[in-house]
């Protein structure tokens, strides 16, 4: 009674700060806004003259699109120069709309539950509807009406063309605007639009682009239906919101059920989801585990994090999150490498989705505009080019290997494929890919591109520009402010006293500048060398510091586009050209690679770099992105060596790119990787807790809270379970001989609170092999077991919902199994008396003493790929409780309604919503939602 007291005591004062929390937000909220006043959001300029210029001398609007009678398209050279201004036009106007959503439904989904998804989707599919859309909330991030954009294009007149860029910064639409006068500025300008919501996409399998972007379809109430269909099925694991071009690798590449998959920078995770819904598939209805796997890998442990959260989803224990600098992540079968010279890599395919500059990604990161440069395109190609050889050595022979960037520039695209291809010396070779995906509008590879950087001489560096703007902050305004009312109050003192005390108080104001200035300037050379800091592949910090930069000048569009017009404007715009490596200066060549010039004639009609694949934006309404797929033929060992050896010591200082999309820098983990590898100790938990002190260290210096719930980000390996703790669970549960007891492990730091189930494959080809002892183990497998605090339990252990579908075929004790009617009456909210089943159902369940037990539904026993299993608790009164959360028991009903269920309006109304606790594997545990008072509430 004292221990529930207290527990009543804790919870109440955790809901008082939550709402005194709440109100202290809520009166910041109102203060700042009192604070700002009616000021205006200034709206973004949508313009980069120094871009424009760099794409218009590349030749990037020397192509046009053409579509035939039947629906093909293809691309022709623009013959004209009226041609070429309309293309720049198409491509200049797209990027300043915003970016439509996109999402598609998981391809590991049963027929009957995609066949209801689908259904439900005829809703808002290829219908067109009115909505409203806000124009000043569009005209504040300096987004412009797609409809509005592209008007009068098609025409090739020069005077179509000038047509054409008005419009671009009109408001105007398919509907009426329309404005209430009687709140004045309170009530916003909206017009009326006609939209239909989905959209198939032709060469994505299940995959949808809506005609609006995300932050209509949230806001918009005539969407509301769509949104909360698209909430519901996201969290249920069922549907995947990614940009569409972003799903392009993952199809490209063609991963297969039973392939090993890694993605050497996996973070977020949309396209790792991709890949593990398909190697994950168990085709065969007997198959109680998948057979293929996927390692997910990213340098930054927080984001690796990030991707756990999006892998759980999928609830596959065919996924290894791991987190170690891509460029160096090892090769587990170097030793046997060394045995037979035929066998080098493991994986049947690798992704190589680089860290880029990402310019392709300007119309949801409209930042870019300001931030474009192509220092960042150049500091960038040292690092893409080692992660993708390295993936090429990772790669078994006669597999694939996909290189993919959100950029649109050479330097990171052809410049890194040609490389590639000219070290591999002929181990791989390009595969076309575009006649497997009917309905892909991308443009073939460049042969020839110019090279070009920024004339850094005369510019600042933004440690420079920092600094100016700290010299003019509040702060520093008030500061001068004071020294100079102190200097006239000497000067005023009159006398040789005064003028001392004048010339005093210069000296000090003087010398607080110098030392206000000393928080990082640099000297003239580095900025001639160029600027690190404008590396950066994120919005977030160039925002910031690029507020005192002068407001860029709209691009002029070429009197003619030959190429000393087109030189001229670049040079103009502050760009440098470089013919060959021989005419980069010295101070350059460490920046400026030789590898990023284009290949010569010859070299170029043996790459074949017209099979890459790019996507502009103005094609197909997305992105910009760049994709290629390489095929390996044969061993590229040797030549790996003599790259990693001669430029190692080079790269070093370049490879470390601050690149804030992938995350912040990271220290380069050392690899022994001339050496074979070292299987992992599988000993008990108890001899194995204190194996990885150093490591731990390390992996709290990542990122970890060192106070808070998440006190470390991984470096604890996967090991057994101590001898004595798994016995009774086989007796308990019944487990059979079938069960594969060595796939049940637990983190090595001694806790053992959660026991997980892993693959056998990971355990075999991953764990055994020694990956644990060459990265940072960050996630894998799924909660099969978490220890009770019951003591009224037999044991310690529950089952848990997460990995029960992997479990249960295995278990003889425990389980009942329910007709769908007693399935569905399992899944109601709270504590569910028994007499509401039927009585075979009520009576096998009055037989079990308290602690979980499993519902299995009837003719899916053991069928894992369906799970349609249900965790329960056994209380101590004639009821239950149902351990699933909510996002899972929607997920549940959809499933049961695609097998024609029926399901009670009232099903799945309660709060299910629960307190979330984050266990030693760095996820959130699950816990049992919340009960009827008459019933005992099992302690999660």
């Amino acid at each position: 009674m004292v221990g529930g007291g207290r527990k009543k005591r804790r919870t109440k004062w955790s809901r008082k700060r939550k709402v005194e929390e709440k109100e202290r937000k809520s009166k910041g909220q109102e203060r700042w806004k009192a604070k700002r006043g009616d000021r205006e959001y200034k709206s973004m300029i949508q313009s980069n003259p120094r871009m424009e210029a760099y794409y218009a001398l590349q030749g990037l609007h020397n192509s046009r699109m053409v579509t035939s009678e039947d629906g093909t398209s293809s691309f022709v050279p623009c013959v004209t120069e009226a041609e070429k201004e309309v293309e720049r036009l198409k491509w200049i106007s797209t990027l300043k709309t915003i970016l439509p959503a996109s999402f598609r439904l998981g391809t590991d989904l049963g027929e009957e539950l995609r066949d209801r998804l689908e259904k439900d989707l005829d809703e808002f599919t290829g219908k067109e509807i009115e909505i409203e859309i806000e124009i000043d909330a569009e005209n504040r991030r300096g987004w412009v009406d797609p409809d509005a954009s592209c008007a009068d294009v098609s025409s090739t007149s020069g005077e179509a063309a000038k047509d054409a860029d008005a419009a671009s910064e009109k408001d105007g639409g398919d509907g009426d605007e329309k404005n209430d006068a009687t709140n004045g500025k309170g009530q916003p300008k909206t017009r009326t639009k006609k939209v239909a919501p989905a959209n198939r996409i032709e060469y994505i399998p299940h995959g949808y682009q809506l005609s609006v972007d995300r932050r209509t379809v949230k806001r918009n109430s005539a969407l509301a239906g769509l949104h909360e269909w698209l909430k519901v099925q996201t969290a249920a694991g069922f549907l995947t919101r990614q940009e569409t071009v972003s799903m392009i690798p993952p199809v490209v590449l063609a991963p297969e059920p039973g392939h090993a998959v890694l993605d050497m920078c996996a973070a977020p995770g949309s396209k790792t989801s991709q890949l593990l819904e398909v190697v994950s598939q168990m085709p065969d209805e007997n198959m109680l585990e998948p057979r293929g796997f996927v390692v997910a890998n990213d340098a930054d442990p927080k984001r690796a994090y990030m991707l756990v959260h999006q892998l759980r989803r999928i609830n596959s224990p065919a996924v290894f999150v791991t987190s170690i600098e891509a460029q160096v992540f090892p090769n587990l079968l170097k030793a046997e490498a060394v045995a037979n010279a035929g066998e080098e890599g493991m994986f049947d395919r690798v992704l190589c989705d680089v860290p880029c500059s990402g310019d392709g990604t300007t119309r949801k990161n409209p930042g870019m505009w300001r931030q474009w440069n192509q220092l960042g395109a150049l500091a960038l190609h040292p690092l893409q080019l080692r992660i993708a050889l390295n993936g090429c050595r990772l790669t078994r022979v006669g597999g694939y290997m996909c290189y993919s960037t959100c950029s649109m520039n050479p330097v990171e695209n052809e410049a890194v494929v040609a490389e590639i291809l000219r070290e591999a010396n002929g181990a791989v070779e390009l595969v076309e890919k575009r006649s497997d995906m009917p309905g892909l509008r991308a443009r073939p590879g460049w042969t020839s591109w110019k090279v070009l950087r920024e004339d850094r001489t005369n510019s600042q560096s933004r440690k420079q520009r920092e600094n100016k703007k700290k010299k003019n902050n509040a702060k520093m305004q008030q500061r001068r402010k004071e020294w100079e009312e102190k200097r006239k109050q000497q000067e005023q003192g009159g006398g040789e006293g005064g003028a001392e005390g004048a010339e005093r108080a210069a000296e000090e104001s003087k010398n607080g500048e110098e030392e206000d200035n000393k928080v990082g300037g640099e000297d003239v050379e580095m900025a001639e060398a160029g600027d690190k800091g404008t590396e950066k592949t994120s919005t977030e910090s160039n925002d910031k510091d690029s507020e005192d930069r002068p407001a860029p000048r709209e691009f002029t569009p070429p009197e003619s586009w030959d190429d000393d017009t087109l030189e001229g404007l670049a040079k103009s715009a502050g760009l440098v050209i470089h013919e060959n490596f021989d005419s980069v200066p010295d101070e350059w060549k460490k920046r400026l690679r030789s590898t990023v010039f284009p290949p010569t004639a010859e070299e170029a009609s043996r790459m074949n770099l017209e099979r890459c694949m790019r996507c502009l934006p103005q094609d197909m309404d997305t992105g910009g992105f760049f994709v290629a797929l390489f095929k390996k033929v044969a061993p590229m060992r040797p030549r790996l060596r003599k790259t990693d050896t001669a430029d190692g010591a080079e790269d070093e200082s370049t490879d470390q790119v601050d690149t804030e999309s992938k995350g912040p820098e990271t220290k380069k983990r050392k690899v022994d990787d001339e050496t074979g590898a070292t299987p992992v100790e599988t000993g008990d938990e108890s001899t194995n807790s204190g194996k990885n002190g150093a490591d731990n260290k390390q992996g709290n210096g990542k990122g970890g809270k060192q106070g808070g719930r998440q006190r470390d980000l991984g470096n604890s390996p996967f090991i057994k379970p101590n001898a004595d703790k798994f016995p009774p669970l086989v007796e308990h549960y019944g487990l059979t001989d079938s069960f594969p007891q060595d796939q049940i492990m637990v983190r090595s730091n001694g806790e053992a609170k959660m026991m997980y189930f892993m693959s056998g494959t990971i355990k075999k080809e991953l764990i055994d092999r020694g990956l644990q002892d060459k990265v940072m183990p960050i996630n894998s497998g799924l909660k099969a077991f978490e220890r009770n605090t019951k003591r009224e339990c037999e044991v310690d252990y529950r089952v848990t919902q997460e990995g029960i579908h992997f479990i249960a075929p295995h278990m003889t004790k425990r389980v009942v199994v329910a007709d769908p009617e007693d399935f569905v009456r399992c899944l109601g909210p709270g504590g569910i008396r028994l007499s509401q089943f039927s009585a075979d159902f009520a009576e096998a369940v009055r037989a079990l003493s308290m602690g979980s037990f499993v519902v299995a539904l009837r003719g899916y026993e053991r069928n894992v790929s369906q799970k349609m299993f249900i965790v329960m608790w056994r209380c101590r009164g004639d009821a239950m409780n149902c351990l699933v959360s909510k996002a899972e028991l929607d997920g549940m009903f959809s499933k049961l309604r695609g097998k024609g269920v029926d399901i009670p309006l009232t099903s799945g109304d309660g709060d299910n919503d629960k307190d979330e606790e984050v266990d030693g594997n760095g996820e959130k545990a699950q816990e049992g939602p919340e009960r009827d008072k008459v019933d005992e509430e099992p302690k999660e």
